[in-house]
């Protein structure tokens, strides 16, 4: 099965940076992974953590992802930058721009976003 290189991208916002337990879910044209928590953390602001995700199925084209936090410890709140998906053993690449917060303080107020690809190779 492919294992995906996962990219978090946390935006340069003031605070943007998280201290929260942070998921992921990746959704597919055949399947769907479970949600993966992505530790360790934290995420700080301006930076880029990579990680791989093995989904243990076949999840085909990468039609979308979900990521959220669970707004635990001290500053939960996040500016997410953007999100790259890449299956290397395909030579596919797929990238999902957020630029926005996920925080109860913040708009929209949500803890989570659901992406779609703006581009992919």
């Amino acid at each position: 099965m492919t294992v995906y290189h996962v990219i978090i991208n946390t935006g340069n916002e003031n605070d943007g940076g998280t201290s929260a337990n942070v998921f992921i879910q990746l959704f597919g044209s055949k399947n769907h992974s479970d949600e993966v928590q992505l530790v360790p953390g934290p995420f700080d602001k301006g930076t880029s953590r990579h990680f791989d995700i093995d989904p243990k199925v076949d999840l085909g084209s990468i039609c979308a992802v979900k990521i959220r936090h669970d707004n635990a410890h001290h500053k939960p709140g996040w500016y997410l930058g953007s999100i790259e998906v890449d299956d290397k053993a395909a030579g596919r690449m797929w990238q999902f721009t957020c630029n926005g917060w996920l925080a109860t303080d913040e708009k929209p107020g949500f803890i989570y976003r659901v992406l779609w690809p703006d581009a992919y190779t």
